[in-house]
């Protein structure tokens, strides 16, 4: 993880970030609290403060941001692959029909939940930044809570996992943390070295940056017409000694 970055797991945390957390899951309809809170629950004051902020711009809204950034995504990086069938390549695999839908069920979590996330990332940012989203309407719906019923229980392998995958994931992508998603798809460590063989070639191609910068801009593009504001004060911050 980023220097001087540390993340407080669930059974690690104080009561008050586990209820944060609890709803973080409800609210992101996600079975498993993402690194990015995981990481601000080893700042109880701020991670309270700022889940104040988040949760009520989670409408219908902003759900509908994710899909559309969600669906640009996988049309962008789909032309990279070149016409690639990873299902037929995963089926190819040493995974039995079981171990396979495990797989894919919970590369779809995380397929669901990080545009989410991403939304939610450059959000906090404008916010903190003194430039949080404009109101366009007082008509806001929420959006569904709670983890939707069949999804699978997320588990991670341990930070300090020796996989030689998860060393190449880190290298490629420049992180000093290994991403949630491949921690929870290494427990198929053939089904993500499989996966890794084909998205690992496409990010390297020269198209990836232009991909990521044109998502990055749609992101931006959909913060802006969030209809809720996010409301992060920087006095009132400073007063929690933050």
């Amino acid at each position: 993880m980023p220097k001087g970055m540390d993340e407080i797991e669930m059974d690690a945390a104080a009561e008050p970030v586990q209820r944060i957390y609890r709803d973080v899951q409800y609210t992101l309809r996600f079975g498993d609290v993402p690194w990015l809170f995981r990481v601000l629950g080893a700042h109880e004051s701020f991670l309270d403060a700022a889940w104040k902020a988040i949760k009520p711009i989670v409408t219908e809204a902003f759900e509908h941001s994710a899909d559309q950034i969600r669906a640009q995504a996988v049309a962008l990086i789909s032309e990279s692959l070149g016409g690639a069938d990873l299902s037929a390549k995963l089926q190819g695999e040493s995974l039995n029909s079981e171990a396979l839908d495990l797989f894919t069920e919970t590369a779809l979590a995380y397929h669901f939940v990080t545009t989410k996330l991403t939304l939610i990332s450059h959000a906090l940012s404008d916010a903190l930044a003194d430039r949080p989203a404009s109101v366009k309407s007082i008509v806001v719906m929420p959006t569904g809570r709670g983890v939707p019923h069949g999804m699978p229980a997320i588990e991670r392998v341990a930070v300090n996992s020796d996989s030689s995958v998860l060393s190449e994931i880190k290298k490629a992508r420049s992180l000093d943390f290994v991403p949630d998603y491949a921690r929870a798809l290494v427990q198929w460590p053939d089904g993500l070295s499989a996966l890794w063989d084909e998205l690992g070639s496409a990010s390297d191609d020269a198209k990836y940056s232009k991909i990521m910068e044109g998502l990055s801009e749609l992101t931006d593009d959909a913060v802006a017409q969030l209809r809720r504001r996010m409301d992060l004060n920087k006095a009132e911050l400073e007063a929690l000694g933050i």
